[in-house]
């Protein structure tokens, strides 16, 4: 976005930038602090910034092409760029307490969670899911983010089947998470998504776009469909609707990959690996 890359171009003003949804040091100017026992200077300055980012340290593996993080980094060339992803839990499952008052049934329903914005791509999954004939319910989690207009256009499809629930928190989204029979992102633009990684953690199938910000994430423990393609959409959530069993393998390798990829523990390390890499002993 603009505001991001007037951070990114003009790296001399800080020391560290901060984003909410991962974190990448660049080896650009700055320092490491001073007191640090029994260290010798760092051998080159470097640069933490808090950007985007969607897999484990590896700063010397070739980049894929997307527009992805890395890639803005490199095109940009602002050096050499080590990246580290945002973390997330492997939270407990919690029974369904409270989303009956919301309308939905366990493991009934398909789940979008995120702001109602066109760059969400909501209005796909409405037109798709409103041409599959099921018994099952969409629950769309989120609100308007200065987009009215948007959520106005997204109300034409609200039904018995297609629910509108406004932003929803704390215990009751995490029996949404919990018991969603299904998660799709459809998103056509992506930093690192929050939302992606919540549901994989709970251990939901999820059906992506094929953007590659969503693939990086979850390409081998998802479905994906092309993005802004109606029709694949429509095909691959019937299918996934059609065979619960392939929607419980899906949800099974969800945890796993967050469990090896995205837990807390493994960006501790990596963040712990990255600074070994740059302080060297006098």
């Amino acid at each position: 976005m603009q505001a991001d890359a007037g951070l990114v171009s003009q790296p001399q003003r800080h020391d560290v930038v901060g984003k909410h949804i991962g974190m990448v040091i660049q080896f650009a100017v700055g320092q490491l602090p001073a007191a640090v026992p029994d260290r010798a200077p760092v051998r080159r300055p470097v640069r933490l910034c808090l950007a985007h980012r969607t897999r484990p340290l590896s700063p010397h593996r070739p980049l894929a092409r997307g527009n992805t993080p890395s890639q803005d980094l490199q095109e940009a060339k602002h050096g050499d760029a080590a990246f580290i992803p945002h973390g997330t839990n492997l939270p407990e499952p919690r029974p369904a307490k409270k989303i009956p008052q919301l309308g939905l049934t366990p493991n009934k329903y398909v789940l979008f969670v995120g702001r109602l914005v066109p760059e969400k791509g909501v209005h796909y999954l409405c037109e798709a899911f409103s041409q599959i004939d099921t018994d099952m319910t969409l629950a769309l989690v989120g609100g308007l983010s200065f987009s009215q207009g948007y959520v106005d256009i997204l109300k034409k499809y609200e039904s018995d089947r297609i629910r509108l629930l406004d932003y929803v928190f704390g215990e009751s989204l995490e029996e949404l998470w919990s018991n969603a029979y299904c998660v799709v992102q459809p998103s056509t633009m992506e930093g690192l998504s929050i939302a992606l990684l919540e549901a994989l953690s709970y251990g939901r199938c999820v059906l992506i776009s094929d953007i590659p910000e969503n693939m990086e994430v979850a390409e081998e423990c998802s479905m994906n469909f092309k993005s802004k393609d109606v029709p694949d959409l429509k095909a691959k959530l019937e299918r996934l609707i059609r065979e619960p069993e392939l929607v419980r393998s899906f949800g099974d390798r969800a945890r796993h990959h967050i469990l090896q990829h995205y837990s807390w523990d493994n960006v501790a390390e990596s963040t712990a690996q990255l600074y070994r890499q740059l302080v060297v002993r006098k």
